[in-house]
């Protein structure tokens, strides 16, 4: 009750200002696809009365028409808010039982910091905190489902400059799985990291398809290979049994990327049931990254950001590995057609996925740091 009654006093203050300093006088919201995998996300805009747009990104989902749709009748929630007023506008929002709550206040949260980084004429990360390194270490995903598949995508990325990869685990069925299959993966790695040359590291995606014990058993079958970490080992399970994954081997431990609060993290975090956070930029936004990365550090873990949408969400994660200590590494698609790859190069007027000897640069203009180009925006535009 006394915790209740503090939240309701603390909450009785907020307020928006009346006559904002720069007010949102406009939302759009475009749907665009990449033409080969059919990977969609949404560009979020909003416009002020100052002739500041500021710019986001948000997930597709499953039906991208009805999330355009969802996002498109929000509207009339901004306009006429004050730009500058981001805290406050967010909890207000925070608190509607909208379905698409929690991707749209992220990408609003995104584009509000762009339009304070472009007011305050300084990159995000200047504004919030300042600059904690002067690079990004990237992770490349590494799609295939046959270990010829992967072999030609760690060709793929290793020549466009990464050093860093996460592998699916290649699971050979359901049921028991035999010593044989542990081995086996181990090799694959062996493989991997062979071709891809000295300096090289692997994350291994286990897609939650592992039970508890099995994820265990990898996890010490791995421990000579020294993996970055095992991402997502089982399914969402009792902190018990994530707690004897995390006990039972040096192989540190990844878990976040589908969570869409940070409520989801704190209890993984109290438990020590994790070694990396991986939260997606898209889900969560800038700001609440921020804060689980906060609390994460108290826990002595670290925070590798997924990315499973367009350069506006790199450019994204990009603010928040330059605003936090405890930063790993920033995992980014690379599309296996050159057409999905051209695609996103077009998107920007900046490349800020170009990658160099494992790592990305950091944006230096002010806001996120990019440019829309229109006419590509509009090439791969999903009709609404």
């Amino acid at each position: 009750m006394k915790r209740a009654w503090l939240t309701a006093s603390a909450e009785s203050g907020r307020t928006h200002r009346p006559n904002p300093t720069i007010a949102i006088t406009g939302l759009k919201a475009t749907a665009v696809r990449e033409p080969v995998s059919k990977r969609s996300s949404i560009i979020v805009r909003l416009s002020t009365d100052a002739g500041i747009e500021g710019l986001a990104e948000m997930p597709g989902g499953l039906d991208v028409r009805s999330t355009l749709a969802a996002v498109i009748k929000r509207k009339a929630e901004v306009i006429g808010r004050d730009a500058q007023g981001r805290q406050s506008l967010l909890w207000e929002l925070s608190q509607s039982d909208n379905s698409n709550t929690n991707s749209f206040l992220s990408a609003l949260d995104i584009a509000l910091l762009d339009i304070a980084g472009k007011v305050s004429e300084a990159p995000v990360y200047e504004v919030v905190s300042g600059a904690t390194r002067t690079k990004a270490r990237a992770l490349a995903r590494l799609d295939g489902s046959s270990e010829r598949d992967l072999f030609k995508a760690l060709d793929r990325a290793s020549e466009a400059g990464h050093r860093a990869f996460i592998v699916p685990l290649l699971l050979p069925g359901e049921g028991i799985r035999g010593r044989q299959f542990y081995r086996d993966t181990r090799h694959l790695l062996e493989r991997l990291r062979e071709a891809a040359g000295e300096g090289s590291d692997f994350a291994i995606d286990c897609q939650g398809k592992l039970r508890p014990s099995q994820a265990a058993y990898l996890a010490r079958e791995l421990e000579p290979f020294r993996l970055l970490w095992l991402d997502e080992p089982c399914k969402q399970t009792t902190n018990t049994a994530r707690q004897r994954i995390a006990a039972e081997s040096v192989t540190p431990v990844g878990l976040g990327r589908m969570a869409t609060g940070l409520e989801d993290f704190q209890a993984w975090l109290r438990s020590g049931s994790l070694d990396v956070v991986r939260p997606d930029v898209s889900l969560l936004g800038i700001d609440a990254i921020r804060k689980l990365a906060a609390h994460a550090e108290t826990h002595y873990v670290a925070v590798a950001p997924v990315n499973t949408g367009g350069p506006i969400a790199t450019a994204s994660g990009l603010q928040v590995a330059a605003s936090i200590p405890n930063f790993f590494m920033q995992e980014i698609p690379l599309p296996q057609d050159a057409k999905d790859r051209a695609m996103r190069k077009e998107l920007l007027s900046q490349d800020v996925e170009s990658v160099k000897a494992g790592f990305l640069s950091l944006p230096t203009g002010p806001g996120l740091g990019i440019t829309l180009n229109e006419d590509a925006v509009k090439r791969y535009q999903i009709a609404s």
